[in-house]
């Protein structure tokens, strides 16, 4: 009865499943049906008069497989990543590798945004390697982990922002031009 009522409380429980992966939503409602009918199944055991010590031992062996069966289930879909934290992960990590166009900056200011480029290369590789290796997992990607990941890949980002910020336009010196030579044919 005990191991019943537990297992009756863990079938209660219902953890959210939106936006999680399909294998482990599935996983998770075959564990939940499979413990629903050995809690039935157990339930005629313990209605029965006549049941026996082995045909209880054998229910309550039954009954503890199917709660620990749904627990591992229910805890693989709730630490499951969502499809949004991996699709907005792959996108960040997409855009580690955009070129920055350097055309009409000062020479300067393009030696400046190399190097700070060349000094975040490390991050950003890092970055990009762990965003890879989650995405890798697929479904068994935990929700933890592409969060750290796509942390890495934020900071890389914000790294590669601040390199692209050392970038200035040349200047516009259409006009010093023509003061200039407009100088020239007046001395």
């Amino acid at each position: 009865t005990n191991a019943n009522n537990d297992l009756a409380r863990e079938v209660a429980s219902q953890p959210t499943t939106d936006g999680k992966p399909q294998s482990k939503v599935t996983a998770y409602n075959e564990a939940k049906t499979a413990a629903e009918e050995a809690k039935k199944a157990a339930q005629t055991v313990i209605n029965n008069e006549n049941a026996t010590a082995e045909e209880v031992a054998k229910e309550v062996e039954k009954v503890n497989k199917a709660k620990e069966a749904l627990k591992a289930a229910e805890t693989a879909v709730t630490e499951a990543a969502t499809t949004a934290a991996k699709t907005q992960l792959a996108g960040d990590k997409a855009k580690l590798d955009e070129e920055v166009s350097t055309e009409g900056k000062t020479p300067e200011s393009i030696a400046a945004y190399n190097e700070a480029k060349e000094a975040a290369k490390a991050e950003v590789d890092a970055a990009k390697a762990a965003a890879e290796a989650e995405l890798a997992k697929q479904d068994n990607a935990k929700a933890t982990e592409v969060q750290a990941a796509q942390d890495k890949v934020t900071a890389a980002q914000r790294k590669l922002d601040e390199a692209k910020a050392k970038l200035v336009d040349k200047a516009d010196k259409t006009a010093l031009t023509n003061a200039n030579n407009d100088l020239a044919r007046e001395v």
